[in-house]
C-alpha cells in the first residue's frame, strides 16, 4: 500500500507479530518540526517527549537498551519503555524513528533480530518516503481542485454580472432612444413647416439656416432609429 497510515499500521503489526514484540510505534517527521505517531500494542496512545525522542534519533544508529553505554540515553528509553530504537532516514532526509518494546518471551533481542532490523530500516524508510510523497501530491491535487472550483465560481459570478450590466445598457439605450426621438420629431416637423412658409415669408439666409437644421435633425433621427433597432436586436424584441 502507498497510503501512509495503512502502511505504518500494517508494517507494525507484521513486525510485532513476526518478531514477537510486545509493542511498537512509528514517529514520523514532516520537515516542519511536527511529528506523527502510529502505534500498536499500547493500551492507550503513549505520550513521547519530542526533544527526548530527537535525542535518540540524532545518534543515527540502532539503540538497544541492554547494550547502550550512555546513561542519559538509557534513562530516556527507560522512561518510555523502549527496548530498541531504529532511526529511519533515506540519504540525508529524516523520515522518523521506530520504537520497539521488549520481546514477549522476556529475552533480549538476538543477533538475528538485529540483522533483520538493519535490513528492514532502509526498506521501510523508502516506503514511508514514497507514501509521504503520495500524500503531498494528493493534498496538492485537492487544493488545486478547490482553487479551480473557486476561480470557476468567481468567473461565473463575474460573467452573470456582466450579462446583467449588458442588459441594463441595452434597456437604457432603448429608453433613451425612445425619449430622444419624440422631441426630435417635433423639431423636424416645426422646421418643415417653417421651410414651407407656414410661419411667414423667409429670407434666403433664414431658409439656408433652417434647411441646415432640418437636415441635421433628420440625420440625428436616423441615428436614434439605428440605435433603437440595435438595442431591440440585443434584447430580442426586433421585428421585421
Amino acid at each position: 500500500t502507498i497510503r501512509l497510515d495503512e502502511l505504518t499500521k500494517l508494517t507494525l503489526r507484521e513486525v510485532l507479530s513476526t518478531m514477537r514484540i510486545t509493542r511498537g510505534a512509528f514517529i514520523l517527521f514532516d520537515g516542519h518540526d511536527n511529528a506523527k505517531l502510529m502505534q500498536e500494542g499500547y493500551s492507550e496512545n503513549p505520550l513521547f517527549n519530542k526533544e527526548k525522542i530527537h535525542a535518540l534519533f540524532e545518534l543515527k544508529r540502532m539503540i538497544i537498551f541492554e547494550e547502550e553505554q550512555n546513561e542519559h540515553i538509557k534513562q530516556i528509553m527507560r522512561e518510555f519503555n523502549i527496548a530498541l530504537s531504529l532511526p529511519l532516514f533515506e540519504g540525508a532526509r529524516s523520515e522518523g524513528i521506530l520504537l520497539l518494546g521488549e520481546k514477549k518471551s522476556g529475552e533480549i533481542y538476538s543477533q538475528q533480530d538485529i540483522d533483520v532490523l538493519h535490513i528492514f530500516g532502509p526498506e521501510i524508510s523508502v516506503a514511508i518516503q514514497n507514501a509521504k510523497a503520495y500524500e503531498e501530491i494528493s493534498k496538492f491535487n485537492i487544493t488545486l481542485k478547490q482553487e479551480v472550483q473557486k476561480a470557476t465560481r468567481d468567473l461565473q459570478a463575474a460573467n452573470e454580472r456582466l450579462i446583467r450590466l449588458d442588459k441594463l445598457k441595452d434597456e437604457f439605450v432603448s429608453l433613451a432612444s425612445h425619449e430622444l426621438r419624440t422631441p426630435m420629431s417635433s423639431i423636424k416637423s416645426n422646421l418643415w413647416m417653417s421651410l414651407n412658409g407656414h410661419g411667414g415669408t423667409l429670407s434666403e439666409k433664414q431658409r439656408v439656416y433652417l434647411q441646415r437644421s432640418y437636415d441635421a435633425t433628420e440625420r440625428l433621427i436616423r441615428l436614434v432609429n439605428d440605435m433603437l433597432n440595435v438595442s431591440r436586436i440585443d434584447l430580442g424584441t426586433f421585428a421585421v
